[in-house]
């Protein structure tokens, strides 16, 4: 395919037990931007980017994360691209928004598009169901996040969760197409639950008993 633009959206610990090393999920990942005309990437992977024009995010980039602040029911951040400011409030907590966002700004200014309104934009974000959705029912509030799981997006999910008031219960089950990194994975669940000060846990599956 010789697509006019491809976007990496992130490169994570995800589907080692197919690609065996996370080398080659650089190289499969990293291999969209091959016919390309523009690529936008996370900055760590620049180097890895098939294609001459490449557009990269993140803490360090063209389009840089410069400011970010975790709340219990929102995050605001501020983003500089290539000298320009925009400051945003999501209505969602955690990172992954963040990351989106940053990739929304990279691709406007690819396409020429003016960024200008989608801070405001953003207030109205609704996040799909299974997304870091907050559902609020009697005295309790339930963080849904049970679209998918491996390493980061359970590290984000407990992070978020950390926000808010205690007694905070995790509800986890299995990390799924980790091979021989998966009790390494799951034993670093445990860490992070004690990190951030985590109840309780309840658990179901095989790889989680780690």
């Amino acid at each position: 395919v010789e697509q006019d633009i491809a976007i990496v959206t992130a490169v994570e610990t995800a589907h080692v037990e197919g690609f065996k090393t996370f080398e080659r999920i650089v190289e499969e990942k990293m291999s969209i931007t091959a016919k390309a005309h523009t690529a936008i990437v996370p900055h760590a992977f620049a180097g890895h980017s098939r294609c001459g024009e490449t557009i990269t995010f993140g803490r360090n980039g063209d389009v840089k994360l410069t400011g970010l602040a975790h709340f219990s029911s929102r995050t605001e951040f501020s983003v500089d691209c290539r000298g320009r400011k925009l400051r945003f409030t999501a209505p969602v907590p955690g990172y992954s928004l963040v990351n989106a966002t940053l990739i929304a700004v990279a691709l406007a200014m690819c396409l020429g598009v003016d960024a200008s309104f989608f801070p405001e934009a953003l207030k109205s974000f609704t996040p799909l169901e299974g997304r870091l959705r907050l559902v609020r029912l009697k005295g309790v509030l339930l963080i849904d996040d049970t679209y998918n799981a491996n390493p980061r997006s359970v590290e984000n999910a407990i992070k978020v969760l950390s926000l808010q008031p205690e007694p905070r219960v995790a509800v986890l089950a299995d990390m799924a197409e980790l091979g021989e990194y998966s009790k390494t994975a799951h034993e670093q669940v445990a860490e992070l639950l004690q990190r951030h000060n985590i109840q309780e846990l309840i658990a179901f599956g095989t790889e989680i008993r780690a």
